[in-house]
Order: structure tokens, then sequence, then C-alpha cells
């Protein structure tokens, strides 16, 4: 049970990290349009 939400914790800030590099990445592509 434990080891289960352990990986649910895990996956869920992985999940969070590709969504920030994502955002900061669009923000980057955005400054270069401009």
């Amino acid at each position: 049970m434990m080891t289960g939400w352990i990986s649910n914790l895990r996956r869920d800030t992985k999940g969070k990290q590709l969504l920030s590099n994502g955002a900061m990445m669009n923000a980057k592509a955005q400054n270069e349009l401009n």
C-alpha cells in the first residue's frame, strides 16, 4: 500500500516537473518570437 502511494507521488512530481519545463520552454519560444 505504501509503495503504491510513494510511486504515485513520485509520478506526480515527475509530471509537475515536465509541466514546468514545458512552460519554461514555451516562455523562451515566446521571447524569441517577439
